[in-house]
């Protein structure tokens, strides 16, 4: 080896020996963060995942080393602190489906702009259905030209039994079921109470209830005698009575063009009955009438008669029929007319 290249040898160990007493030196020398000026360690001077968790002390970075944060990705960790959102927290991007939180509302969007259901600050209401339903104190709310709430059954629970809508206007409540053998019941421990005309549909005709004292003429129309209190019908002939709809009390009613002698009624007004029952025939005439809790009376609790010869007969009879029971009126001779049935409902 010549003399120069000794020489550069001799040097480079030289450098080398330095280079690492100075490695040792900073090793020794523990630089903490209170050797490093603010600002003096840049992003630009840190490669990707330099720092690691092992490499920091606990409690070592605090708020006065970090003025805004910006996490790209945050994979784990617990947040205790209460938290201020200013902007927008979002599950996803803008027009995935997503959930977001601002400081006004908590939304579900479908797309980039349709808000599903929203919980809004302002007036602490809650919307869904595309904001078509609301909740708030005054109960639930439904929007739309078509707003109904569907009824679903156990059988088949993606079919709905029955709907409650606005029947497509504005001023319409619908109560429908969603085949042809469905029902619609209403139960009630004492009254259910009707304070408008009551429309009835069957078999698409209308049947109208008005309350009217003028008998009605069409087989589908209905009345309400407030009067006597009874519903009246008409059978193709004429009018008829359904039955008693009265709460007083006591009512009284004529029932001559709906009663008929040989023929069996029911007491089912809910309270005790007086009826009268009364006729003609030429000459002699005997009238009975039967009641008894059974469905064909049989127990005699009144009879009359009128002997006389050569002349028009008249006779009735007057019984009480408790409720439930069935009675009826048996002339003893055939011929005989009616001329008057009348019933009284008694408190």
């Amino acid at each position: 080896m010549n003399l120069i290249a000794k020489r550069k040898a001799k040097t480079l160990a030289k450098d080398s020996s330095l280079l690492q007493n100075s490695v040792d030196y900073f090793q020794r020398l523990d630089i903490g963060t209170a050797q490093i000026k603010d600002a003096a360690i840049t992003t630009a001077k840190i490669n990707d995942l330099a720092v690691t968790t092992a490499k920091i002390e606990n409690l070592a970075v605090t708020d006065a080393k970090i003025n805004t944060l910006a996490v790209s990705k945050l994979t784990a960790g617990t947040m205790t602190a209460d938290v201020t959102i200013a902007n927008t927290f979002k599950t996803a991007a803008s027009p995935n489906q997503r959930i977001e939180i601002t400081s006004s509302m908590i939304a579900g969007y479908s797309d980039a702009t349709t808000k599903q259901f929203y919980l809004q600050a302002s007036d602490g209401k809650a919307y869904c259905a595309a904001g078509g339903i609301v909740f708030d104190s005054l109960g639930m709310a439904m929007k739309g030209s078509v707003a109904q709430i569907g009824i679903y059954g156990t059988t088949t629970p993606t079919v709905a039994v029955g709907y409650i809508s606005n029947g497509g206007g504005d001023n319409t409540l619908t109560i429908s079921t969603n085949n042809a053998d469905g029902r619609v019941s209403i139960y009630a421990k004492k009254y259910v109470t009707i304070t408008a005309e009551l429309e009835i549909s069957l078999n698409s005709e209308l049947v109208t209830l008005p309350n009217s004292t003028s008998a009605v003429t069409s087989e589908s129309d209905l009345r309400y005698d407030s009067t006597n209190h009874l519903i009246k019908y008409h059978n193709g002939t004429a009018e008829k009575t359904i039955a008693t709809t009265s709460t007083t009390q006591q009512t009284q009613a004529d029932f001559t063009p709906d009663r008929a002698i040989d023929t069996i009624y029911r007491n089912t007004s809910g309270k005790t009955m007086v009826v009268h029952a009364a006729g003609f025939r030429n000459n002699s005439v005997t009238l009975t009438a039967y009641s008894d809790s059974n469905s064909t009376p049989a127990i005699v609790v009144a009879q009359s008669a009128d002997y006389s010869t050569g002349e028009t007969c008249t006779t009735g009879v007057t019984w009480i029929v408790p409720n439930n029971y069935y009675y009826k009126v048996t002339p003893g001779i055939s011929g005989f007319t009616l001329s008057y049935w009348t019933e009284w409902v008694i408190g």
